[in-house]
């Protein structure tokens, strides 16, 4: 079946449609920003899972984050390493960013303050990842 996709600047596809798409609607489209591309497919693809390539000439499913995150537990004053991040990737801790990911691939979090936090892991052409962990309050577990 042909599928009429309409994306943004950033490749991000906004809407599709498998119904015939008359070249009045592509050219609407076009005036509000959006780029259109017509691909056959089996099956229609979540579009929300999906971005267009850098050619503009084919969907392409967007990377998923498999960090190694050894808990979501932690202890005052402890710290874990969460690995297998790609690099460059951002990281933001309850919706502030504190930088990126370089090169070795691993975010190193460190209980200063007991509390539950929220990360947020985001990378172009990656759908986001987020993850939450607690720090007790604790300093002493088990001695």
């Amino acid at each position: 079946m042909n599928y009429h996709i309409f994306y943004n600047s950033s490749k991000k596809i906004i809407w599709g449609s498998i119904n015939d798409t008359p070249q009045s609607v592509i050219d609407s489209q076009a005036e509000d920003g959006l780029s259109h591309l017509e691909i056959t497919v089996d099956t229609l693809p979540p579009i929300d899972l999906y971005y267009v390539n850098s050619e503009g000439t084919d969907i392409v499913a967007y990377g998923q984050f498999q960090p190694a995150l050894p808990a979501t537990f932690m202890f005052l004053g402890d710290s874990m390493n969460v690995t297998n991040i790609p690099e460059g990737t951002a990281v933001y801790v309850d919706d502030t960013s504190i930088g990126n990911i370089d090169s070795d691939e691993t975010l190193i979090i460190t209980g200063t303050n007991a509390g539950t936090y929220s990360f947020k892991l985001t990378k172009d052409n990656y759908i986001d990842y987020k993850f939450s962990v607690l720090v007790y309050g604790a300093a002493s577990h088990g001695t």
